[in-house]
């Protein structure tokens, strides 16, 4: 018997451990799961994948002012982490992106103005390193957000290309931004580190991620090693022609925990009903 979850297990498993230990928070969730469930979506995912990195993660943002969504804690400290869904009707619109290959166009824009919106939130984190999440759940996300957009972060929304490309003031407050293609049943990610952030953020929290820091190296780091300067190559997975970053299956929640068995197919649904019965408490139809 193997463990593992889709999208709806994860996110039924997140209300779930919400309900159970946050309830405040859990009826904030259900009424963001109302008004948008693809950044409901993108919240639980995001907890899940911290949660399997880091170990220690616990709902932060105010119920009354917003603030960062997550605080996370680890052997190397502390950070914050901030959740971000772009609309994949304006990706769509954006990026062209063509389903049978050829050319597409960078949503190197709304990546930038995704990080400029969230710089206030993630300011009140104190002495705390901010991570900004951006995700998709569009088709084309795997290429949208991969290797290539991640070093964009860097040279165009974290630089100041018009001031001799100094550190941009305006995104200071965000330590590193990491990109995640959300799918059925797992994530594509890339992740790239501020050059010169209020705080600085130690890529060995998210070991395995990779991080591109620029440089004239035009340096990517894996946080395996004991210092988190471990270098390694540009991402080689591929989404077709297209360079994507490393896949990472859903990992489980603090909580209810779901199984499937590889032999049968058959899936206990507790984590599943769950999801479902949120979108039918809050009157959801998603497309």
């Amino acid at each position: 018997m193997a463990n593992y979850t889709d999208i709806d297990d994860v996110v039924g498993s997140y209300s779930d451990f919400l309900k159970g230990k946050y309830p405040e928070h859990g009826r904030m969730f259900e009424d963001r799961f109302a008004d948008s469930p693809a950044s409901a979506r993108a919240e639980a995912v995001v907890f899940s994948l911290m949660q399997a990195m880091v170990g220690h993660v616990e709902p932060m943002e105010s119920l009354s002012d917003g603030g960062p969504d997550f605080r996370c804690a680890s052997k190397y400290g502390e950070f914050v982490v901030e959740v971000t869904a772009l609309d994949s009707n304006s990706v769509d619109l954006k990026s062209e992106w063509p389903d049978n290959g050829g050319s597409y166009r960078p949503i190197t824009q709304k990546i930038r103005a995704a990080a400029k919106k969230k710089q206030e939130q993630l300011s009140r984190a104190g002495s705390a390193a901010r991570v900004l999440c951006i995700t998709s759940e569009y088709r084309g996300a795997g290429g949208l957000l991969g290797p290539l957009p991640a070093q964009l972060v860097v040279e165009r929304t974290f630089t100041d290309r018009k001031n001799g490309e100094q550190p941009h003031p305006d995104v200071r407050t965000i330590s590193c931004v990491v990109l995640a293609a959300v799918r059925a049943n797992d994530l594509l990610l890339c992740g790239a580190i501020h050059p010169d952030p209020l705080i600085p953020f130690d890529p060995r929290h998210m070991a395995g991620v990779p991080f591109y820091v620029g440089g004239e190296a035009h340096e990517w780091f894996n946080g395996r090693g004991s210092d988190g300067s471990t270098v390694v190559r540009k991402p080689e997975a591929r989404l077709g022609d297209r360079a994507t970053g490393p896949r990472f299956v859903f990992p489980f929640v603090e909580g209810r925990r779901c199984r499937r068995s590889v032999s049968a197919g058959d899936r206990i649904g507790s984590c599943r009903r769950a999801a479902a019965a949120l979108g039918r408490k809050r009157g959801v139809v998603d497309p």
